[in-house]
């Protein structure tokens, strides 16, 4: 008899068992991530470093899903910016937004305003600065709203 987690979460796949359960490989993730950043708070230890720093982790805490060989991110953007770029990167990144949400409520921009709410959420899950496809995405739709002229007030026309 296995422990609860084997049974729960165990699937075949050909001749390959995975015991991985999503919270744990995140919590997994999350430690790592916290550790990197306690090793450098102020500035972070950088773009190209993350990666190797995280993998070194990963291979330390020998971790379930690291023995596939595959490189895996934080998923979380918040955190992974901090680790990148250390507390001052964050106070930047959430300045950044500050300023977009303060152009959606001065445009009166509910659309805008929802998009920036969804990427802020969909950043605690997946850090969508990371690819390309979530950069060029981000970069199309937030340079299309800053761009387009404030609403006009409905209530004001009567």
């Amino acid at each position: 008899q296995g422990d609860w987690s084997s049974d729960v979460c165990s699937s075949d796949l050909g001749s390959q068992r995975f015991f991985v359960l999503s919270i744990n490989t995140r919590l997994e993730h999350y430690h790592c991530a916290f550790e990197t950043i306690q090793s450098n708070p102020f500035f972070g230890i950088g773009i190209t470093d993350l990666k190797k720093n995280l993998q070194q982790c990963y291979d330390e805490r020998k971790t379930e899903f690291n023995k596939y060989g595959r490189y895996f991110n934080i998923h979380n953007e918040w955190l992974e910016e901090t680790a990148r770029h250390g507390i001052l990167g964050l106070f930047v990144y959430m300045i950044a937004f500050f300023l977009f949400f303060k152009k959606a409520i001065r445009s009166k921009n509910k659309i805008y305003f929802q998009f920036l709410i969804i990427v802020l959420f969909a950043g605690m899950a997946e850090t969508i600065f990371s690819r390309a496809q979530g950069v060029l995405m981000i970069a199309f739709f937030n340079s299309i709203f800053l761009i387009t002229p404030p609403q006009k007030d409905l209530q004001a026309d009567k």
